[in-house]
């Protein structure tokens, strides 16, 4: 399963950035503050999921998109998804990238059970070992809406697959 669900992130992945890279249908969060020598805040990260909406909120094209990352979900399935959506871990990696240094796909699963409640995180590509790592330590703390298979809660990963302020670097790592 663990091996399937990486081949399909990796696979995601491939497929998304380009995508994302083309501007179609994405996200983006801009830096707090703009960077000394610009009044223009920058745009630090991408996603094709919107930010500020919850699961629930989100239009069917956008939900389409997010279920699109899992390999078998059938029309009574729901993947797991922040209680609050996407800002919160959003927020973190805008703060975490406020001097710019990093570029290029963060990809990461976080195991929700079947409470909501986050479990393990696993990172397949990230441009920085501790970016990734504080990323992780945020998204363990989020509260989730548990996954539903047949329309009862269960355990499943939550897919975090974001781009970080512009074309993949050469240091980026893959796991």
């Amino acid at each position: 399963m663990k091996k399937n669900l990486l081949r399909l992130f990796l696979g995601s992945a491939a497929l998304l950035l380009p995508v994302m890279a083309a501007a179609q249908a994405t996200y983006g969060l801009k830096e707090t503050e703009p960077r000394v020598g610009t009044t223009i805040r920058a745009e630090v990260v991408r996603s094709t999921i919107p930010f500020d909406k919850k699961y629930d909120e989100m239009t069917a094209e956008q939900k389409d998109v997010f279920r699109s990352n899992y390999d078998k979900l059938s029309a009574n399935d729901e993947p797991p998804f922040p209680l609050d959506g996407l800002a919160e871990i959003g927020r973190e990696i805008v703060r975490l990238e406020s001097s710019g240094q990093f570029r290029g796909p963060l990809i990461m699963t976080v195991h929700i059970d079947e409470k909501g409640e986050a479990q393990s995180t696993a990172v397949y590509k990230t441009p920085n070992d501790d970016f990734s790592k504080s990323v992780a330590i945020v998204a363990m703390k989020s509260r989730y809406k548990p996954a539903k298979c047949d329309g009862k809660p269960c355990a499943m990963d939550f897919p975090l697959i974001v781009d970080l302020g512009g074309p993949q670097a050469a240091s980026t790592k893959t796991y």
